[in-house]
């Protein structure tokens, strides 16, 4: 995919991990279906919505340019506050879906994040407003005296200050509110749904810069957040509701210092193994983000030589060059170690990329069929199916179809896989 520019800000795609071209990203609301080449100066109905016009280069090769005047799409985009890009996928159909501040990682100063996308500030402020809203929201739905909300965060400064942020509005709410601290994104899932939380959140922009921030809301299933919620967060952030009241009295939230449940995750993670890791040497690139707290207690748990690289985080150094975005570092370390194996995590370890003991890369494509592979071996496979998003190389659906493994595709974003998952009985 080809990036296109917003005025002075563009947007464009975030690079695919098997392989060197640019990958598909889903945050721009685009008319699902329409099909590339598109004449040029055609305006695309949904994108329209922020004043963008789009152009199209050569015959299929779909999308290449946009513009619009930064001042008309901050204008048109108002509080929408999130990332923007568009997305095709290989047949040139172009989809996507709409990003808010619950989903991705949002810049804390509305400059182009890192050149290939466009942001809307997010504040304080904005992060009060959610934690007013949330615990007032799930305070009239729990069966509870009152609602529990758990929040764990990534190592970015900011992280720090949208946690306040968000505390102190759901206590003013009379939720209660336990701080998982520095832990993981599947964490939060982890403990939300074992625990009985009624929601969790964590603060994360994920694998963007240490500069970028966001709130990823999960519900009490352990689940992303129903885009009905996120419509009435939408409506309360942008003044549309009336005012949500002040819990008084005994009635105001509790802090809990939570770090047990990050513990119990950990030894969650401890007993998924099915063998012992000793003499296994192991290394680890913890992108000085999440996984510094938990990656190395797991290895060393199941009795793996642990060496562990970028796990020192000062606020300011999340991803940079390191971690799974910057794979290149580990694959040298692991060759120059004579390490049998390495895993690189992104800021908020809910991605992860491996290298063999030849420092070669082993992506997400040959993680999906090693996994896929094995668990059919142990009838473990559900329903005998794999499922991916329309990105994965199609060498993956030969080995599967090989392998004797059912395959389906999804749109790009687990949020589209875990939903084929569930709904077809995959998980």
């Amino acid at each position: 995919m080809n990036e296109g520019h917003l005025g002075k800000y563009s947007f464009g795609g975030e690079r695919a991990a098997t392989d060197n071209h640019p990958a598909v990203i889903h945050y721009l609301p685009l008319a699902e279906g329409v099909a590339a080449p598109l004449a040029v100066g055609t305006l695309l109905k949904a994108v329209d919505v922020y004043g963008a016009t789009a152009t199209t280069g050569e015959e299929n090769t779909g999308v290449t340019a946009a513009s619009v005047e930064p001042a008309t799409f901050a204008a048109k985009a108002g509080k929408k506050v999130g990332v923007y890009a568009f997305a095709y996928d290989s047949a040139w159909k172009l989809d996507g879906q709409e990003a808010t501040l619950l989903d991705y990682g949002i810049s804390l100063t509305g400059e182009a994040a890192s050149g290939d996308t466009v942001t809307v500030t997010l504040t304080v402020e904005d992060a009060y407003k959610v934690g007013r809203f949330l615990g007032w929201y799930y305070g009239q739905k729990t069966k509870a005296d009152r609602c529990r909300v758990v929040i764990g965060k990534d190592t970015r400064r900011s992280s720090y200050m949208f946690e306040y942020s968000l505390v102190s509005g759901l206590t003013a709410s009379g939720a209660d509110v336990y701080l998982l601290h520095v832990t993981t994104t599947p964490s939060v899932s982890y403990v939300v749904r074992t625990e009985e939380f009624d929601c969790g959140i964590m603060i994360s922009a994920s694998h963007n810069p240490y500069y970028d921030n966001g709130i990823k809301v999960i519900n009490g299933r352990g689940e992303k957040l129903e885009e009905e919620t996120i419509e009435k967060i939408e409506s309360y952030l942008d003044g549309e509701m009336g005012e949500i009241p002040f819990a008084k009295r005994d009635a105001i939230g509790r802090t809990v210092d939570y770090a047990a449940g990050r513990n119990r995750y950990i030894g969650y993670l401890i007993s998924l193994a099915t063998r012992s890791f000793k003499n296994m040497r192991i290394g680890l690139d913890c992108a000085n983000g999440s996984a510094s707290a938990i990656a190395k207690n797991v290895f060393d748990a199941l009795g793996a030589e642990t060496h562990v690289i970028n796990n020192t985080p000062d606020g300011l150094n999340i991803n940079t060059n390191c971690g799974s975005t910057h794979i290149e570092g580990l694959q040298k370390y692991v060759v120059e170690n004579h390490l049998d194996v390495g895993f690189a995590y992104d800021g908020d370890a809910d991605r992860c990329l491996a290298v063999d003991s030849e420092g070669k890369l082993v992506d997400g494509d040959k993680i999906l069929y090693v996994c896929g592979k094995y668990m059919k071996e142990q009838d473990t496979l559900v329903n005998n199916t794999v499922v991916t998003t329309v990105m994965s190389n199609f060498g993956l659906y030969k080995a599967f179809e090989r392998e004797g493994i059912s395959y389906e595709k999804t749109a790009v974003g687990d949020k589209y896989v875990y939903e084929n998952m569930s709904q077809n009985g995959h998980c």
